[in-house]
């Protein structure tokens, strides 16, 4: 089976080769329609890093025992870089209360936190 990310990079093979128009999979400055679309990208770029990562499911709201708003990744970078936590976003969608809640008591811990709607926007916080 193939992830939603490698399905639309199919797509746009296919279509280049008929020369039809098609989208980026992933975008440089606008929001994602998918959110799918950008936890997977988001998921193979953390493999391709080999970085360890947990990733909560999409189809429920995540709690992790008692911590509520839990964000949507959890990476463990190579030493000297800081853990992540990324909440994942599709276009026009806000992060809860809860969420930012985690994300601000993540970064008072010393991680590296955020919302990101964009491929590019996840891009620039491993860079932080």
């Amino acid at each position: 089976m193939i992830s939603a990310l490698e399905f639309q990079m199919m797509q746009q093979r296919c279509e280049a080769a008929r020369g039809a128009p098609s989208q980026p999979v992933t975008s440089t400055s606008e929001a994602m329609e998918h959110e799918a679309v950008l936890h997977e990208a988001i998921a193979d770029y953390c493999r391709k890093q080999e970085w360890i990562f947990v990733h909560s499911r999409m189809d429920e709201r995540t709690t992790f025992t008692h911590i509520q708003g839990i964000s949507d990744f959890i990476i463990i970078r190579k030493h000297p870089l800081p853990p992540m936590a990324i909440e994942a976003k599709a276009k026009y969608r806000k992060a809860t209360p809860d969420q930012e809640a985690f994300i601000a008591w993540f970064r008072k811990l010393g991680g590296v936190a955020g919302v990101v709607w964009s491929f590019d926007e996840f891009l620039a916080l491993t860079k932080s």
